[in-house]
């Protein structure tokens, strides 16, 4: 470990702290779904695969290599669903998020009228599924319904939902401050923790909220209670107070943080801790050889000789070790030295080895080529 902690270097924080943040954000976009369970078993498979070239299981070992050269197609389909999501999340611009005083107020008027709809349809037991847009466009969802491009209000939102009406069955999308289409189709959510007794309705509403951003209104035609879906969970029942609260919190008109939400930092520090030992692991696991070019040097010529004839300037050196430890290594540094001492005159042979080396700690000598020079060497005239 001493080696790799010699050689830390600016760039070495950086990369430490650019895979805490990737890590942090994978944690964050992943957390309470089944792709969590997931990457727990795709890491389990990951330690079996490093043990078995540990202890030399062959058999293991070539099982679990070709499971790896599919790895990321398996990894798209596993997690499709949740890639899609955070992909999404990720193209979100925060800076196009500022809205007018004049849109603020708008879209105000727009949720009261969506509570209004809610409030009329969870009084009469008529079942309702709104969807309202956000950052993520739901144009491929919306192409499916029934196009209307109408003012929202809360008479024609009930209106949709009556059971006489054709429309009643599907979603009403809510876009562009217009409702957009209805009697639209929903993917319906696969998570297995789900219980029975949620219907279509709310399994389509946690389907949509798991691969978008949209917020998800539903009201149960059985009990009348009203739900919200967003990011893949289900908030219910939700009186209509509490409705309106957060719905303007979705939708950026109040900002009322949870005073039961960590700071972000508790839980980040913890990945910087991981992706630092990570480091600290790669760098001092991890060995390679190198070839490089050094310098020879004559030392301690005795009085009155002199080198003729010629003699290699540079000899190349083959080094082994830590990888951590070679990045330290330079063909600059590196010096092949030579004593002379008790030298005469004629033909010198000289052998090369390790010991005429000096390397910094957790790196070997493998070979020096060539391993023998010979020097002329004259008295002075």
């Amino acid at each position: 470990m001493w080696p790799a902690i010699q050689s830390f270097r600016l760039r070495d924080a950086i990369d430490i702290l650019l895979v805490a943040l990737v890590l942090y954000r994978v944690f964050v976009m992943f957390k309470e779904t089944r792709a969590v369970q997931m990457m727990l078993g795709l890491g389990a498979l990951m330690a079996g695969s490093f043990l078995a070239h540990r202890f030399e299981l062959y058999g293991t070992s070539w099982i679990l290599d070709n499971f790896w050269s599919f790895w990321v197609l398996a990894l798209i389909v596993l997690f499709q669903p949740e890639l899609r999501r955070a992909l999404a999340q990720v193209g979100q611009n925060p800076f196009f998020g500022v809205v007018t005083r004049a849109e603020r107020e708008q879209q105000g008027h727009l949720l009261d009228e969506v509570v209004k709809a809610a409030e009329s349809l969870a009084g009469k037991r008529i079942g309702g599924l709104m969807v309202l847009e956000r950052a993520t466009g739901l144009r491929n969802y919306v192409e499916l319904g029934v196009p209307l491009d109408a003012v929202v209000s809360a008479d024609l939102l009930e209106s949709l939902f009556l059971p006489y009406s054709p429309l009643h069955d599907g979603a009403v999308f809510i876009r562009g401050g217009r409702i957009a289409a209805a009697g639209g189709f929903l993917p319906l959510s696969r998570n297995a923790q789900l219980g029975r007794a949620m219907g279509t309705r709310h399994r389509a509403a946690l389907g949509l909220s798991e691969e978008t951003d949209a917020v998800v209104l539903v009201v149960s035609e059985e009990s009348g209670r009203i739900s919200l879906a967003v990011e893949g969970r289900m908030e219910s029942p939700i009186d209509s107070d509490a409705l309106r609260r957060r719905l303007a919190e979705f939708f950026s008109l109040q900002a009322v943080p949870s005073p039961a939400e960590q700071p972000w930092w508790i839980p980040a520090r913890g990945w910087l801790v991981f992706s630092t030992g990570l480091w600290v692991f790669v760098m001092t696991s991890e060995k390679t050889n190198v070839v490089l070019s050094a310098p020879l040097e004559l030392d301690s010529l005795p009085p009155g000789l002199v080198v003729t004839g010629e003699k290699p300037d540079n000899v190349e050196v083959q080094l082994h070790g830590l990888k951590a430890a070679l990045s330290r290594v330079s063909p600059e540094s590196l010096r092949v030295r030579v004593s002379l001492v008790g030298a005469s005159p004629g033909d010198f042979v000289i052998s090369l080895g390790p010991e005429q080396i000096v390397v910094p700690p957790g790196v070997s000598v493998l070979r020096v080529n060539p391993g023998v020079v010979r020097v002329m060497l004259a008295r002075e005239r």
